[in-house]
């Protein structure tokens, strides 16, 4: 790691340098790729958890010495929420369902690790400092429920056995969550009371076992959140009890009720509010809240006001946050980021006025521009005002206002920070406008209380009103709504209130119809009927006034709905029961319903799949035409996201297959100069049918797509001059595309396509030794696997003897073994290799028939060899195949071949499909979907074989 020193006073921060505008989908919705940045206790090492292309690790900084050591070996280890220095040789984990540690050994300039994984299920509380000893809440028997407290080490949560009986009573088994306070070193107990409503606290020394009573909340409309304890009786809390705006107070636990206000913001809630241990007790340190929309930390002791200065000096114009600090160094690791600034992590040393940069969040956007966020304090009336967020295009602008009201609606806001999906589309030229409309957290208990059951009301005037004040200083040309959620619903009840207004309407994962949610259904899943009171006031006939799908003949602009089908909180109903209303009544509605996704997507590939469909949607309902002024660079980059979104729709599980779209998307890509897409599109003509308007051109495309670079069409253009289809048969034309495929890096198929020619003398010379030579492939997985395993540092198994050559050779060897034009001296040679390459030590085989002739769903359903399409969906045969050798093992490695040869009515042959497949003794099948008979009557005839062509099968199928 290279860390960059910089005074603070000339602190200055990346300003692209890059020759594209457009910020590329796919460095933008990526998971960052270094987080929880921290120091260790004697601020000697800094730590990383890094995430880089899906393989997980640490980065241990030996800060004086400027050396990075590398941990390893997470890779069991499924999604760490976060992690602590419990010493300076030791790290805890907190990860999915586990928790882990990890001891370091930072002897002769190397790094040791061991990570061992808590044996038993429950949670660490707290681990003492410098001692180990860890207070441990273990998991009772089910029967039982709830947990038992043990102060144990960590030597025992991680091998040894823990003594069960031994432990520290809880105050009831209903307690939900256990934690500790380590200025008044109590264990502080939570339980919550689903018949009275109400949650208690407990709390209890170590040394004392009886627990005291500490604080009963009631599940009513205020926020009361602890912040920890000043002294035995008064705690620091966050609340709004008793005044409009959380603020931090002090409260008495004997008179249950507020004593001293500490700090109150006169427009907005607190965030956060610390305290610390002084020479004279437990004092508030700081508080933090959003002030427009920007991250602010105000320090209530005088010692800290400098370092905030400091840090606001060094971090001019940004926004910072202390993620971590080291009191026997005194620095601090910072987190700086803004609108407009993806953030970074630095070093700050107070002492030298200087921050060190360690290293970007998303260090693959260093180089691209991106747009700062105006906020303005918007008057609604007397009594309301909201705030507007308005982000600009700065290149190639559309004149496009996309308004995009945020999720929610109650208790949910907008900040100033690094948006994502907002930067996307600005950097596609369109501006964003969004509002914190009544409802929205942050301004106060009566502003978010004046959003309940505004639904389609008054919060969509708030909006309306932004996007008027928007509008008077700005001229757009077009204006569209796009949201999220709430934001979904909002999109569309704002076209219908304002339906000349909107040009395109963009609504996902969102509710359209509000009476649906009191549904039975709705109502258990989401745990009764008050959560949705809290956001629309109650059941009632007027929720239908303000459903989207009762108002949709208002509807003027086109509309696109997405939508996951597996989501709990907007059901995937609300968006069917939408978009078949806009279908009946003959509104231009189009829809992507992502599979396996819930409230939004599970992975980046479906953010980065559905934001390029919107941008595309925008492009085309608005006729908008792409700038002649992007460079190249954007137009790669345009056109590999549309290919991004062709793959989805042919080779993921993310949205149902839909070969149109794909089709479209790979053509836009293609048109772009995209390679990889002319030739899939390529590939797609050659599949439809002749009433494709551009079925004509397939062969153009992939020969644009080998112009253009891409190996792949080369060798799909030497495979059609090897069979003539299409073209002219012409195994020399054949030959020398295959080279071009391999010189223009398709690898190993053509590799061994090249090979296969060698040995036959299909288009070139015979050069047995070089087929042979080309034919290897089995050492060079094994070294691959070697080197991968170096990398990784995973050696804890050899395994390579069970490393084998993959398909694509041994399809190729099938071939050969099948055409019948080698010497017995070759077919020995050749064999003699295939059996090091797989792995292989016969090649007789034995094989008796299971049952043939139809199935559906591979579920035999009679043996003929008269296929009725009509009935079935495949058809073949189950047969056992086994080595004829008669003491060879139930898991020895066999491998055999297989023909279906196709004749038409007439008896002429039409194609054959040869195969070869490697694996164990056992049951196999082999079946053709009746759904690829191209035409009827017509006959197949399987043929199976062993390695030596020894026949083992023959039989007709005869197909009506």
């Amino acid at each position: 790691m290279i860390i960059r020193s910089i005074a603070f006073l000339l602190l200055s921060f990346y300003s692209a340098l890059s020759l594209a505008n457009l910020v590329p989908a796919e460095k933008l919705f990526i998971e960052a790729n270094v987080s929880m940045p921290k120091l260790s206790l004697d601020g000697k090492y800094l730590s990383n958890y890094v995430n880089h292309e899906g393989t997980l690790y640490f980065t241990i900084t030996d800060l004086e010495k400027g050396q990075q050591y590398i941990v390893r070996g997470l890779d069991n280890v499924k999604r760490v929420f976060d992690y602590q220095w419990i010493d300076n040789q030791t790290l805890h984990l907190s990860a999915y369902q586990k928790e882990y540690f990890i001891s370091l050994d930072f002897t002769d300039n190397q790094i040791k690790s061991e990570i061992k994984s808590v044996r038993y299920d429950g949670y660490i509380v707290h681990i003492f400092p410098n001692s180990k000893q860890v207070l441990f809440a273990k998991l009772r028997p089910w029967d039982e429920g709830g947990f038992n407290l043990h102060i144990t080490d960590i030597k025992t949560l991680t091998g040894a056995k823990l003594n069960e009986k031994k432990h520290l009573a809880p105050p009831s088994k209903n307690v939900s969550f256990f934690s500790y306070d380590t200025k008044t070193k109590r264990i502080v107990a939570s339980m919550k009371d689903e018949e009275q409503k109400t949650i208690l606290f407990q709390y209890r020394t170590l040394d004392d076992p009886n627990w005291q009573p500490m604080l009963e909340l009631i599940d009513a409309d205020y926020e009361f959140k602890v912040i920890g304890f000043f002294d035995d009786n008064t705690l620091g809390v966050l609340t709004n009890k008793d005044s409009d705006r959380e603020s931090f107070y002090k409260f008495d636990m004997a008179k249950k009720e507020v004593t001293e206000l500490i700090y109150e913001h006169p427009r907005f809630d607190l965030i956060k509010a610390e305290m610390y241990q002084s020479d004279d007790g437990v004092e508030p340190l700081s508080v933090t809240y959003i002030d427009h929309g920007r991250y602010k930390i105000e320090y209530l002791q005088k010692s800290q006001e400098t370092i905030a200065q400091k840090l606001t000096e060094a971090f001019e114009g940004k926004q910072w946050r202390i993620l971590s600090h080291s009191e026997k160094t005194n620095q601090y690791i910072i987190y700086a980021f803004d609108s407009d600034y993806p953030g970074a992590y630095y070093l700050f040393t107070p002492a030298l006025n200087k921050a060190e940069l360690l290293f970007e969040r998303y260090p693959g956007l260093e180089n691209y521009n991106f747009a700062k966020t105006q906020v303005k304090n918007l008057a609604i009336d007397s009594n309301i005002n909201v705030e507007t967020y308005l982000t600009k295009a700065s290149e190639h602008r559309f004149n496009t206002l996309l308004v995009m009201p945020h999720g929610g609606p109650i208790g949910v806001r907008e900040t100033a920070a690094f948006n994502k999906e907002v930067q996307y589309l600005v950097s596609r030229g369109f501006d964003v406008l969004q509002v914190n409309f009544r409802g929205s957290k942050g301004f106060g208990k009566s502003f978010k209380q004046s959003g309940i059951g505004e639904l389609g009301r008054a919060i969509e005037k708030d909006i309306t009103l932004a996007v008027n004040d928007v509008l008077n200083s700005h001229q757009y040309k077009h204006v569209c709504s796009i949201g999220s959620s709430y934001g979904g619903y909002s999109a569309i009840m704002l076209a219908i209130q304002q339906p000349d207004t909107y040009d395109c309407i963009v609504a996902r994962f969102g509710i359209y119809d509000l009476p649906l949610l009191y549904d039975s259904n709705n109502v258990r899943l989401h745990f009764g009927e008050t959560i949705f009171d809290a956001v629309l006031g109650g059941n009632s006939e007027e929720l239908y006034d303000v459903s989207p799908v009762y108002h949709a003949q208002k509807i003027k602009a086109p509309v696109l709905l997405t939508a996951g089908k597996t989501d709990e909180i907007a059901v995937f109903e609300q968006s069917r029961r939408m978009e078949y209303v806009l279908k009946v009544l003959q509104k231009p509605v189009s829809s992507i319903f992502y599979d396996q996704t819930g409230h939004g997507h599970g992975s980046w590939s479906g953010d980065i799949h559905e934001n390029v469909s919107i941008y595309d949607f925008l492009v085309e309902t608005l006729n908008l035409t792409i700038p002649n002024s992007l460079s190249t660079d954007d137009k790669e980059i345009l056109a590999r996201e549309y290919e991004l979104v062709a793959d989805g729709y042919i080779f993921t599980d993310t949205v149902p297959n839909d070969k149109v779209r794909a089709k479209k998307y790979y053509r836009k890509s293609a048109d772009l100069g995209n390679g990889k897409a002319m030739n899939n599109y390529a590939w797609m003509l050659s599949q439809s049918d002749k009433n494709d308007p551009d079925a004509a051109n397939m062969l153009s495309w992939f020969i644009k797509a080998e112009e253009a670079g891409f190996g792949q069409a080369s060798y799909i253009l030497a495979e059609l001059y090897q069979v003539g289809k299409f073209v002219e048969k012409d195994l020399e034309k054949a030959y020398q595309k295959f080279l071009n495929a391999q010189r223009l890096g398709f690898g190993d198929k053509a590799k061994f396509e090249i090979a296969r020619a060698q040995c036959l003398g299909l288009g070139t010379a015979k050069d047995f030794e070089s087929c042979l030579s080309g034919l290897k492939e089995r050492d060079i997985e094994i070294a691959k696997e070697k080197e991968k395993r170096e990398r990784t540092g995973n050696k804890e198994k050899e395994g390579f003897e069970k490393i084998t050559a993959g398909n694509d050779l041994l399809q190729i060897y099938g071939k050969l073994f099948l055409a019948g034009q080698l010497s017995s001296d070759e077919i020995s040679r050749l064999k003699q290799q295939f059996f090091y390459e797989f792995q292989l030590e016969n090649s007789r085989l034995d094989l008796d028939i299971e049952d043939f002739g139809e199935y559906s769903n591979f579920r035999h359903l009679r043996e003929t060899t008269n296929i009725n399409s009509d009935k079935a969906d495949l058809f073949g045969l189950r047969f056992k195949l086994r080595s004829a050798d008669l003491f060879s093992g139930t898991n020895e490695n066999i491998a055999f071949m297989y023909t279906w040869t196709i004749f038409d009515e007439n008896g002429l042959e039409i194609s054959k499909i040869e195969n070869t497949f490697r694996g164990r003794n056992g049951i196999w099948t082999i079946t053709l979907p009746t759904s690829d008979v191209k035409q009827t009557p017509s006959k197949y005839v399987i043929n199976i074989y062993d390695i030596d062509k020894t026949p083992l099968f023959e039989e007709s199928f005869y197909i009506k």
